[in-house]
């Protein structure tokens, strides 16, 4: 038995029942406060067990769902994305002609070169802020010299190191700038650039363009 606890005979004699049968013995155990104290923590432990792993199990449960949730939305992306327009493979000679556009001074290569709507987007080192639209893009270059049609300039502009990334619906060309101003200079500007293309119409037009200085 276990300690705390004993036995108990309490006899009920024998009496008669209209049937005949007699009453049996009937066998009890004394109460234990300090027992029925440790059984109960014991219950306690054990409920706290279980509710310790329902939460878990309902943490791992969630964890799965917005996995899957993520990789549903991503899928779903893909989808959308193979929808659009799918860009052959990247022909360099895209980037070329924005280099060709910087040592011409042409203006009209910049709506050739880039996406022509309010989507295209233009982080220049020479200026604080975001350029938005092909309008404001436009006028950006003019104010370095550009002119329709092109015009006659001593600068001397181009790309090394460069690093081309190619995805389903973009493609991503990295590396460093180099800016001389004239052919006597000595001095060398130069920074990172960073020109994002997408395909529209057959082409790769830049959709967003990122320069910075060293």
């Amino acid at each position: 038995m276990p300690p705390g606890f004993e036995n108990r005979m309490t006899f009920a004699p024998w009496l008669s029942r209209p049937t005949g049968l007699a009453r049996p013995c009937v066998l009890t155990r004394a109460w234990n406060p300090r027992v029925s104290l440790s059984s109960m923590t014991r219950c306690l432990q054990i409920v706290g067990y279980i509710a310790g792993t329902l939460n878990r199990t309902y943490s791992m449960i969630r964890s799965v769902a917005t996995h899957t949730v993520v990789f549903s939305l991503m899928l779903l992306v893909g989808c959308a994305t193979g929808t659009h327009e799918d860009s052959a493979s990247f022909d360099a000679a895209a980037v070329d002609a924005w280099v060709d556009m910087w040592n011409s001074y042409d203006l009209d290569m910049v709506d050739r070169l880039f996406v022509s709507d309010s989507t295209v987007t233009y982080l220049s080192s020479e200026r604080e802020g975001v350029i938005t639209g092909i309008d404001s893009l436009r006028e950006h270059h003019r104010g370095f010299g550009f002119a329709n049609g092109g015009t006659e300039t001593e600068t001397e502009l181009w790309l090394e190191d460069l690093h081309i990334s190619e995805y389903p619906s973009a493609t991503v060309v990295a590396g460093t700038w180099y800016f001389r101003r004239g052919a006597d200079e000595q001095e060398v500007q130069r920074g990172p650039v960073t020109l994002v293309y997408v395909p529209i119409d057959g082409a790769h037009r830049i959709a967003h363009a990122h320069f910075g200085n060293y």
